[in-house]
């Protein structure tokens, strides 16, 4: 190949790697399940948005929101989606990783008094609810999280593994009485 071939690479290959980089990070930030008060009947729902359709537009300078799926589906199947506008307002303040690690922030674990910081997304948080001892916060779908959080307490990872072995496998564990 010769210099124009490489400079005619160049000059097409640079924008288009920009645009591919640019459509990945629109991705990103619009990839997710969120939570949204309908307001139809004022309940939380859990939806997500179309995101191939909003990274496009977001690659030409323009906001544009559809939703691909919504809890309140089929019942309310092509309502005018008029919940977009608080998505439209605080695109990131309801996305459900967002909302989850807010919460989480600044408070312990309820077995070891670990204080959570940045949330470990491969070794997720969990929860302890009143009757039903611990379970991961992603077992709990989106409209109920509110409900949940609410009255639940927050489990690290390593504390949510041991409970679980406990309560699964009690003829594994050797309680150790006296030991700190």
């Amino acid at each position: 190949m010769g210099n124009v071939s490489f400079f005619v690479l160049g000059v097409l290959g640079l924008p288009a790697f920009y645009l591919a980089v640019e459509g990945v990070l629109k991705f990103r930030r619009v990839h997710g399940p969120r939570l949204v008060t309908c307001p139809a009947d004022g309940k939380p729902a859990g939806v997500r948005l179309d995101t191939g359709s909003a990274a496009l537009a977001a690659l030409f300078g323009a906001e544009l929101f559809h939703l691909s799926a919504c809890s309140n589906w089929p019942q309310r199947a092509g309502c005018a989606q008029r919940c977009l506008a608080e998505i439209e307002n605080a695109p990131q303040g309801c996305l459900v990783r967002n909302i989850v690690a807010e919460w989480y922030r600044g408070k312990e674990c309820v077995f070891c008094h670990r204080v959570f910081g940045e949330i470990d997304w491969l070794n997720k948080p969990a929860l302890l609810e009143e009757h039903h001892g611990t379970r991961q916060w992603s077992n709990v779908t989106v409209e109920e999280l509110p409900k949940v959080l609410g009255q639940s307490q927050p489990v690290c990872w390593n504390c949510h593994i041991l409970q679980t072995l406990c309560s699964r496998h009690p003829e594994m564990v050797t309680p150790r009485i006296g030991a700190e």
